[in-house]
């Protein structure tokens, strides 16, 4: 009886056909990989946008009233700060909420930048705890250049804490601007809104407020 002698093919072709399936396999598992990060930080992404734009609403919540806004002439740069950029400063029962307003720029280069690129401008600049992480570990008395998003709740009990959102306010002066309408808390303003998630994504936004003073 002849037998037929073996020369090992199928041996070899069933170990090709595993190698192919592995590069396919972990071929698979890197796409896989690849996908869960991109989706991981593109949630990432839109939960930080969602948190500087719910900041900007609570930055314009707090424009400055009318009394707010003649106490800041009479004040100088450093005053209103220590009075309104306080890190505790919570939103108010009653109104007459303290808006955190910057102090002005005068050179047209440097408020471009501020209007450019906020996050990093103020990083750059003389300000104190310049920037979220610093004003983060700040403690609750200290004067910070972006105050915490706390949401719109005078309620303690409601407010959200570490949210890792910041705003501030900038007034902008310009050419119209009436120092004796200021004065009387009444007229026109322009303010330039500013926001941001994690010193990572700013926000911003151009509001005008008209107040009718006493009369």
């Amino acid at each position: 009886m002849n037998r037929t002698k073996q020369q090992g093919a199928v041996l070899f072709i069933a170990l090709i056909m595993l190698l192919v399936l592995t590069v396919l396999a972990v071929s698979s598992m890197r796409g896989v990989t690849l996908e869960s990060k991109i989706t991981g930080s593109r949630a990432h992404m839109e939960r930080a946008q969602h948190l500087a734009d719910a900041a900007l609403r609570e930055a314009e919540f707090r424009f400055s009233p009318a009394q707010e806004l003649r106490s800041d002439m009479i004040e100088s740069d450093d005053d209103r700060m220590r009075r309104n950029c306080v890190k505790d400063n919570t939103l108010n029962r009653y109104g007459n909420n303290r808006p955190c307003l910057l102090k002005p720029i005068t050179d047209e280069s440097e408020l471009i930048a501020l209007f450019d690129t906020p996050l990093t401008y103020l990083k750059n600049s003389s300000y104190t705890n310049n920037t979220g992480a610093k004003a983060k570990d700040a403690d609750n008395s200290a004067v910070v250049t972006w105050m915490p998003y706390r949401g719109l709740d005078f309620n303690p009990a409601y407010q959200i804490e570490n949210s890792g959102a910041w705003w501030h306010l900038y007034y902008i002066e310009t050419d119209e601007t009436d120092p004796t309408a200021v004065m009387r808390g009444d007229g026109g303003h322009w303010y330039l809104v500013n926001a941001q998630t994690e010193d990572e994504i700013a926000a911003q936004s151009i509001a005008y407020v008209y107040f009718v003073g006493p009369k």
